[in-house]
């Protein structure tokens, strides 16, 4: 596991300005980057309102992640 080049850390924050915290997808697309970037608190942040069933799976992960201040990528298992 590698730290994020200055190429990778540019295009994540740009993918982040293009995304719409006010919607869930977005929002919870907006803590991954935060966490991968190494802004636990933010990520946590957004992280603090609900999201539906299925999102909050996706949310308690990345929550975990960030708690143990891990910004690596992670695979999310989805049950069929």
């Amino acid at each position: 596991k590698e730290k994020l080049s200055e190429k990778e850390i540019r295009n994540l924050q740009a993918l982040e300005n293009m995304l719409n915290p006010s919607d869930d997808n977005s929002r919870i697309m907006i803590a991954e980057i935060k966490r991968e970037l190494g802004q636990f608190e933010e990520a946590n942040n957004l992280l603090s309102k609900p999201f539906d069933r299925e999102l909050s799976h996706v949310a308690s992960i990345i929550r975990e992640l960030a708690q143990k201040r891990d910004p690596f990528v992670a695979e999310i298992k989805f049950k069929n």
